[in-house]
């Protein structure tokens, strides 16, 4: 919804230098006043192209964030009525798992939080 919006203030920019055109053909301003009014079209268009950028970049973190989620989501229903950790489940949803002295144990899910990422401003 947004990107259209953009857009149409592009379609518009290009809209009024094509008045602005037929302005200095028929002589109403002057080359000078067409180059510097052409300029700022061309800046504004710029500017309007790369919040397009901007809003495709931030909708593919979106996502891949939504994918990764729905794929630990189908993980997590696919297990829930287990009762028992097997060999496939654990390749399903662990990482990694440390051993530290002191029976310490660390276990890595896959499907980490990624939503902790994008908030610490991390690309996702």
């Amino acid at each position: 919804m947004r990107i259209q919006k953009i857009q149409k203030q592009i379609d518009r920019k290009n809209y009024e230098e094509s008045k602005e055109y037929q302005s200095y053909v028929t002589g109403e301003i002057t080359k000078a006043d067409f180059k510097c009014r052409q300029e700022k079209n061309a800046d504004a268009i710029m500017r309007l192209r790369g919040q397009i950028s901007d809003e495709e970049a931030s909708r593919r973190r979106v996502k891949r964030f939504c994918e990764k989620k729905i794929q630990w989501l189908k993980a997590i229903y696919r297990f829930q009525s287990e009762v028992t950790l097997d060999k496939n489940m654990i390749k399903i949803l662990v990482d990694s798992i440390y051993l530290y002295p002191g029976k310490r144990l660390v276990i890595n899910l896959n499907f980490k939080d990624e939503y902790a990422r994008m908030a610490d401003g991390e690309e996702i």
